[in-house]
């Protein structure tokens, strides 16, 4: 675990701290010896980072995207900090916490997760409970479900957003259920859970929160059907009708085929939980924006098509 930030870091000061490698590069100076910069981070900031000595060597142990261990001295070179690394080493996912070089949700994961369970055991249909079960309690699947963003740049932009969007998605849903009691509340509520879990192999966290070669060539609502079919395969009797259902409700949550939906919602529950996803997605980037705003108003949010009233006093 950290025990000093960037923030913390002063002038002349002996450093042996975890960071993340969000740059790497490799040079050569005036006379010709090979160094590497990099671009060091924790959620407080960044700092460079420089080897001089085996640089070329030191420059393979470790890839840009990784936490690693170093041991050094920090010093100011023309007014910046940065940091002389005599030793460096990747460090393995059991030594740090990824919420000292991110942002992370302001819920407990742990809560959530008991919250998360509480609802697949509310869920009465064996088959649906079944499979909820078979998602939920795979341990190297809910690693990457806890860890994972709800987007990049737009809602629940943390560690731990993709698990607060759905449980937040889960509680709209579960409300709509109590209005209309015509809907299969069972159907809905897997699908509040299930709808996102393709985002696990969408979003790669690391140094940063970055969208993944499958995230950007196939999507998530690809990947989480794909995820979804392949676990209802292990139950040879899972109802067919109730299969076909579910799946729609994967596919159609993003509600329009501008919003990147293959199909539009063509079901009370496919639009019930459309609608639920749209809502706290649209809610929560707006209250995002606020918080982050200096002033009255934000600045122009582009893929709002808008600034946002956010009532603080102007600076100054």
């Amino acid at each position: 675990m950290k025990n000093s930030f960037v923030k913390d870091l002063t002038d002349g000061q002996s450093v042996k701290e975890m960071f993340a490698v969000k740059e790497k590069t490799k040079a050569k100076s005036r006379n010709n010896k090979v160094y590497v910069t990099l671009k060091l981070s924790d959620r407080t900031g960044t700092i460079s980072g420089k080897i001089w000595e085996n640089a070329e060597r030191k420059y393979e142990l470790f890839e840009k995207g990784d936490i690693v261990l170093i041991e050094g001295y920090t010093s100011s070179y023309k007014g910046v900090l940065e940091i002389h690394i005599d030793k460096i080493r990747k460090c393995g996912e059991e030594e740090y916490d990824i919420g000292d070089f991110l942002p992370v949700s302001g819920r407990s994961i742990e809560e959530m997760k008991k919250e998360l369970f509480d609802f697949v055991n509310s869920v009465k249909n064996e088959y649906l409970q079944n499979l909820l079960r078979a998602v939920f309690k795979d341990e190297e699947f809910m690693k990457k479900f806890e860890n994972a963003p709800g987007s990049v740049g737009i809602h629940h932009t943390y560690v731990g957003g993709l698990l607060e969007h759905t449980l937040n998605v889960a509680k709209i849903c579960d409300t709509v259920a109590r209005i209309y009691p015509e809907i299969d509340r069972d159907l809905l509520i897997s699908g509040a859970l299930l709808h996102d879990i393709g985002k696990i192999y969408e979003y790669e966290v690391s140094a940063s929160i970055a969208s993944t070669n499958a995230g950007k060539l196939i999507g998530h609502i690809v990947i989480g059907t794909h995820l979804v079919e392949d676990k209802i395969e292990q139950f040879e009797d899972f109802p067919e009708e109730l299969r076909i259902n579910l799946l729609h409700l994967i596919v159609s949550h993003h509600g329009e085929y501008e919003f990147g939906s293959p199909k539009l919602p063509q079901t009370a529950e496919a639009a019930a939980l459309a609608y639920s996803d749209l809502l706290d997605s649209k809610t929560e980037d707006f209250l995002e924006i606020k918080k982050n705003a200096n002033d009255e108003w934000s600045s122009y949010v582009g893929h709002l098509e808008r600034k946002i009233y956010t009532g603080k006093k102007k600076n100054g």
